[in-house]
Protein backbone atom coordinates (compact mmCIF):
# COMPACT_ATOMS: atom_id res chain seq x y z
CA UNK A 1 0.00 0.00 0.00
CA UNK A 2 1.45 3.27 -0.52
CA UNK A 3 0.39 6.67 0.77
CA UNK A 4 -0.35 10.07 0.20
CA UNK A 5 3.13 11.25 0.37
CA UNK A 6 3.72 8.77 -2.47
CA UNK A 7 1.08 9.41 -4.37
CA UNK A 8 2.01 13.06 -4.53
CA UNK A 9 5.58 12.69 -5.18
CA UNK A 10 4.58 10.60 -8.39
CA UNK A 11 2.15 13.59 -9.91
CA UNK A 12 5.28 15.23 -9.13
CA UNK A 13 7.32 13.42 -11.84
CA UNK A 14 4.37 12.99 -13.90
CA UNK A 15 4.04 16.93 -14.26
CA UNK A 16 7.76 17.68 -14.65
CA UNK A 17 7.98 14.98 -17.41
CA UNK A 18 11.17 13.76 -16.69
CA UNK A 19 12.75 12.48 -13.18
CA UNK A 20 15.82 15.98 -13.53
CA UNK A 21 12.72 18.25 -13.42
CA UNK A 22 10.83 16.70 -10.27
CA UNK A 23 14.31 16.46 -8.34
CA UNK A 24 14.69 20.45 -9.21
CA UNK A 25 10.86 20.89 -8.44
CA UNK A 26 11.06 18.66 -4.98
CA UNK A 27 15.05 20.07 -4.01
CA UNK A 28 16.16 16.64 -4.51
CA UNK A 29 18.86 14.99 -7.05
CA UNK A 30 17.96 12.52 -9.75
CA UNK A 31 19.57 10.29 -7.43
CA UNK A 32 17.33 10.18 -4.61
CA UNK A 33 14.02 10.69 -6.85
CA UNK A 34 14.86 7.42 -8.95
CA UNK A 35 15.53 5.92 -5.55
CA UNK A 36 12.36 7.07 -3.84
CA UNK A 37 10.43 5.73 -7.11
CA UNK A 38 12.14 2.58 -7.27
CA UNK A 39 11.12 2.13 -3.27
CA UNK A 40 7.54 2.48 -4.18
CA UNK A 41 7.45 0.01 -7.16
CA UNK A 42 8.81 -2.22 -5.44
CA UNK A 43 6.12 -1.45 -2.34
CA UNK A 44 3.37 -1.88 -4.76
CA UNK A 45 5.33 -4.84 -6.83
CA UNK A 46 4.15 -3.09 -10.33
CA UNK A 47 6.93 -0.87 -12.55
CA UNK A 48 4.60 2.52 -12.64
CA UNK A 49 7.47 4.21 -15.16
CA UNK A 50 9.60 3.37 -18.35
CA UNK A 51 12.31 4.97 -18.18
CA UNK A 52 14.94 5.72 -21.25
CA UNK A 53 17.61 8.03 -21.73
CA UNK A 54 15.84 10.12 -23.43
CA UNK A 55 12.35 9.41 -21.96
CA UNK A 56 9.97 8.94 -19.34
CA UNK A 57 6.77 7.18 -19.76
CA UNK A 58 4.31 6.33 -17.13
CA UNK A 59 2.84 2.33 -17.74
CA UNK A 60 -0.90 1.58 -17.70
CA UNK A 61 -0.43 0.62 -13.75
CA UNK A 62 1.13 4.47 -13.21
CA UNK A 63 -1.23 6.30 -14.79
CA UNK A 64 -4.27 4.65 -13.08
CA UNK A 65 -2.65 5.29 -9.92
CA UNK A 66 -1.89 8.96 -10.82
CA UNK A 67 -5.22 9.26 -12.10
CA UNK A 68 -6.97 7.94 -9.12
CA UNK A 69 -4.76 9.44 -6.80
CA UNK A 70 -5.04 12.69 -8.03
CA UNK A 71 -8.56 11.94 -7.30
CA UNK A 72 -7.99 10.78 -3.79
CA UNK A 73 -5.81 13.39 -3.12
CA UNK A 74 -8.18 15.82 -3.97
CA UNK A 75 -10.80 14.64 -2.26
CA UNK A 76 -8.74 15.02 0.68
CA UNK A 77 -7.39 18.20 0.87
CA UNK A 78 -11.25 19.41 0.21
CA UNK A 79 -12.06 17.49 3.43
CA UNK A 80 -9.07 18.86 5.36
CA UNK A 81 -9.96 22.46 4.29
CA UNK A 82 -13.78 21.98 4.88
CA UNK A 83 -12.75 21.14 8.70
CA UNK A 84 -10.40 23.94 8.72
CA UNK A 85 -12.85 26.31 8.05
CA UNK A 86 -15.74 24.67 10.19
CA UNK A 87 -13.02 24.94 13.12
Amino acid sequence: MTDTADIRFLLTIQQNGSLIAAARKLGLTASAVTQRLQQIEKKLGSRLVERTARKLTFTEEGTLLCLRGAEVIEQLDTLLEDLRIHH
